[in-house]
């Protein structure tokens, strides 16, 4: 979390304990964030962008044989589409 301020920006991050948001404390610069994401089905995993407080949502995509093919990003306001790279 950065608050901006007149001489420059204050970075924060979130202290998490049991799954419950228990506070925050200062860090000298902004961390990589990520998303915890949790299986909806076997292909679908949702997770929560606490930064950005939104949704997110990732589907895998199958062909016939059930191999993954591609990968969706499915956000608020939109969606991306990754096709697997074959070797």
């Amino acid at each position: 979390m950065e608050l901006k301020g007149e001489r420059g920006s204050i970075f924060f991050r979130s202290i998490w304990r049991d799954n419950k948001n228990i506070g925050i404390e200062p860090v000298e610069y902004a961390q990589p964030f990520s998303v915890p994401f949790l299986p909806l089905t076997e292909t679908d995993f949702a997770g929560y962008h606490l930064g950005m407080a939104k949704n997110v949502r990732i589907s895998f995509n199958l062909d016939h044989d059930k191999s993954v093919i591609s990968l969706t990003i499915h956000c608020t306001d939109d969606i991306i589409d990754a096709t697997k790279i074959s070797k």
